[in-house]
């Protein structure tokens, strides 16, 4: 499983963004990384990139694009020390999902941090949604309205993170549980995987069998099962709230998981 090297954080100077912002420095911390800070400007024109780091940019620009380039340059400025070294900024222009898809290519990306905001509409994803959907790495995103005290300590010597882990045992959810077992290597990371079976007679005797069959010897001993039935929606919220967990690691149909 690869190493989180370089975390990918898009911005949009709003509230949410403090929040993302404070997680993919408390990773960065914990993992030594490079933090990338992403602030994108809707354009028709092509997708493009603007790399910057803290030294003032020279050259005629839009108002728009100055005003963000400031923005940008005190958020920077405002990472602390330890990571500020490690941290450069970048402006994209273009359709957010598509602009952060191709940065985190480009910057061989190991993980997004991104807020959401939840549907536009009752039909129509967020552009984290289609994130998830289509990012080459890992995505990791939270609630516009989670409070600060919900982002979890992530030192060695922190308190176990309640973490749910929903399978179904397909490919997606599989390689989701596997990531998490990999992160509990360096997080404190307290793993609940969840089953929610869709037919009588795939209980827990069943679960346990696909387990065995999919992961190595020694590694069911580092998480807990539990098996429910019903709507999977359902019974994964409700299992969140019993087991009061702080982090949830679901795989999603497409290239990207978490």
């Amino acid at each position: 499983m690869k190493t989180i090297r370089r975390i990918l954080c898009p911005v949009d100077f709003s509230a949410v963004s403090d929040r993302e912002m404070e997680l993919a420095i408390l990773l960065a911390e914990r993992f030594q990384d490079e933090l990338v800070l992403q602030h994108n400007l809707a354009s028709g024109a092509a997708l493009g990139v603007s790399w910057m780091h803290e030294q003032e940019h020279h050259g005629k620009a839009a108002a728009q694009e100055t005003d963000a380039r400031t923005k940008l340059s005190v958020l920077l400025k405002a990472v602390p020390k330890g990571v500020r070294e490690r941290t450069r900024g970048a402006l994209t222009y273009g359709a957010l999902h598509h602009c952060v898809e191709n940065l985190a290519k480009q910057a061989d990306a190991d993980l997004v941090v991104i807020g959401t905001h939840g549907r536009a509409g009752g039909d129509h994803p967020s552009e984290t949604e289609r994130l998830i959907t289509h990012s080459p790495c890992p995505v990791l995103t939270t609630r516009d309205d989670a409070p600060h005290e919900w982002l979890p300590a992530l030192d060695k010597a922190a308190e176990p993170i309640p973490t749910l882990v929903p399978v179904d045992f397909s490919a997606h959810s599989l390689a989701a549980l596997r990531y998490a077992i990999h992160l509990r290597e360096t997080l404190p990371l307290e793993l609940t995987v969840l089953y929610v079976a869709d037919r009588e007679d795939y209980g827990a005797g069943w679960a346990e069998g696909q387990l065995s069959k999919e992961l190595p010897a020694g590694v069911r001993a580092t998480f807990r099962l539990e098996v429910r039935k019903g709507g999977a929606v359902e019974q994964i919220i409700a299992e969140e709230s019993v087991q009061r967990a702080r982090l949830v690691v679901m795989g999603a149909h497409a290239e990207g998981f978490f």
